[in-house]
């Protein structure tokens, strides 16, 4: 009896974990960016990549959403930086450098299409994988 129970609740779970694969990726507008959704989670981009692996449009589009994500984040966050750094020691009372700002200020603007970038591919890996499932 025992074991039998057991069957059905392995196979249930199965049966969820395949019916939480097709679910449709919902998005919406957060800040600047979006929020995806699966069956009500937030996904992150890594976990919507494994969510994709099926469907070569969708994973393809999302990989290059997170390439940039990466790239963008990694560029605003130096530029920011070296924005932040003169005005920190200006409001310390210090000499700035003003020249890191001003190498700081284009990597911050590199990384605002770069943004928008991620969120136009990850819109369309969502929407092309909510097709496929359809």
């Amino acid at each position: 009896m025992k074991s039998i129970q057991l069957l059905i609740v392995l196979g249930m779970i199965g049966l969820s974990h395949l019916t939480y694969g097709q679910s449709p990726v919902r998005y919406q507008r957060k800040g600047m960016g979006y929020r995806f959704k699966v069956g009500g989670e937030v996904k992150t981009p890594k976990q919507l990549l494994s969510i994709y692996k099926g469907n070569s449009e969708a994973y393809n589009a999302m990989k290059k959403a997170t390439t940039n994500m990466a790239i963008g984040q990694v560029l605003g966050f130096a530029g920011g930086s070296l924005i932040g750094w003169p005005l920190g020691t200006t409001l310390a009372g210090g000499e700035a450098n003003w020249t890191l700002a001003a190498i700081g200020l284009p990597l911050v603007l590199i990384s605002v299409p770069l943004s928008k970038a991620f969120n136009e591919h990850a819109i369309e890996a969502a929407e092309n994988y909510n097709q496929s499932i359809s």
